[in-house]
């Protein structure tokens, strides 16, 4: 009798770590969970939500097979998210809320690591952290001058609109 249960012990454990093995499998980022939304450029889809004005597109959006969504934004360099980097991530939460509202967990990938933010606050909430630099880039967008003290010159090498910007 007693090794009938070992027997139905060690089976029930060998079914749960084969059942784990199958359903575990990892992405390129070494996180769970199936690609619903790759940015491709042109063609991908954007992600608008009206309330706040914002329009993004996130590098990646996967989702667990429980059903939790996360957002993965990539970087390129060997180097630990910037203060612009988090304000991305969060104009893109708000943004993709707007189509999935239960979206929390939101990393950024560097060559330097995985950096993962939770978000449990409510977009309202989020917008207010971003809403100077919402401001400034809206500004900035229109063609407007702004003067503005950035920490960080090498983001505005990439900045697309840095010819509006008295920084240059």
């Amino acid at each position: 009798m007693f090794s009938l249960k070992i027997l139905i012990l060690i089976g029930s454990l060998i079914v749960f770590i084969i059942f784990f093995k199958i359903f575990r499998k990892k992405n390129i980022f070494g996180l769970q969970g199936k690609l619903v939304y790759l940015d491709e450029g042109k063609k991908s889809k954007t992600f608008v939500n009206h309330k706040f004005k914002i329009i993004a597109k996130p590098d990646f959006i996967f989702k667990h097979w429980w059903g939790q969504f996360y957002m993965i934004e990539h970087k390129e360099s060997y180097r630990e998210p910037s203060r612009a980097d988090i304000v991305q991530v969060k104009a893109a939460l708000i943004a993709v809320r707007s189509e999935i509202p239960s979206l929390k967990k939101v990393y950024i990938s560097t060559k330097k690591g995985l950096y993962r933010y939770n978000f449990k606050k409510s977009s309202r909430r989020v917008f207010k952290e971003i809403s100077t630099y919402h401001k400034l880039t809206t500004q900035i967008y229109n063609g407007d001058y702004v003067d503005i003290i950035c920490e960080d010159k090498n983001v505005c090498l990439k900045c697309p609109v840095k010819k509006n910007c008295e920084l240059k």
